[in-house]
């Protein structure tokens, strides 16, 4: 598909979908559908009080595609990254046809939109269990979608990376004890993404 310099190595660590606090978010279901062309990309590495510097171009996302999707019979918003409009649609297809290839640098999954077409999911990790009987670098990520009216996006993803802490006795790592670790933790990057719709 074309999408080599997006390809990212999952390291095996334990990931679990946090449920949000109950809003009502029926009015719009899903986000709107499309590819949408990125327009600034920024990164700050060292924490979220602002949006820090652009990206450099060898690694910035050029396209996002919104679709939907369904999951355990659950309607979803998907939101991936993609190369250009030709691999935008290939990735659409080959994740609508469950057909395996590289993994895009964003992959989200939101299952509730509200009514300001603002869309929100947390991933948990249990962090990495070492041979010092530590889980390192528990991490909780926080993605935050909104589609204005106009058609621009707006995506920002926080991360809290917390302390380690001691595996179980078997050595595993518990993503009830990264979500602890992570509970307090400051914000320790913040990625932005503005884009626009283009089709």
């Amino acid at each position: 598909m074309g999408m080599s310099k997006n390809d990212i190595i999952r390291l095996s660590t334990l990931f679990i979908l946090i449920p949000l606090a109950c809003q009502d978010p029926h009015q719009h279901p899903r986000l709107p559908s499309g590819v949408y062309e990125v327009v600034d990309h920024s990164l700050n590495a060292i924490g979220c009080e602002d949006t820090g510097d652009p990206v450099e171009a060898s690694a910035r996302v050029a396209f996002i595609v919104i679709f939907d999707d369904t999951v355990l019979g659950e309607a979803v918003s998907r939101v991936f990254s993609c190369e250009d409009p030709q691999d935008c649609q290939a990735l659409r297809d080959a994740v609508l046809t469950s057909v395996s290839g590289p993994v895009p640098l964003i992959s989200l999954t939101f299952r509730d939109v509200y009514q300001d077409g603002r869309g929100t999911v947390v991933d948990q990790s249990s962090g990495f269990a070492t041979g010092t009987g530590l889980c390192e670098r528990p991490q909780r990520v926080i993605s935050t979608v909104q589609i204005t009216a106009d058609g621009e996006l707006n995506l920002q993803t926080r991360t809290r990376t917390g302390d380690g802490y001691d595996s179980t006795e078997d050595g595993f790592c518990t993503v009830d004890e990264g979500r602890n670790a992570t509970e307090a933790a400051d914000c320790s990057s913040l990625t932005t993404i503005r884009a626009v719709r283009t089709r």
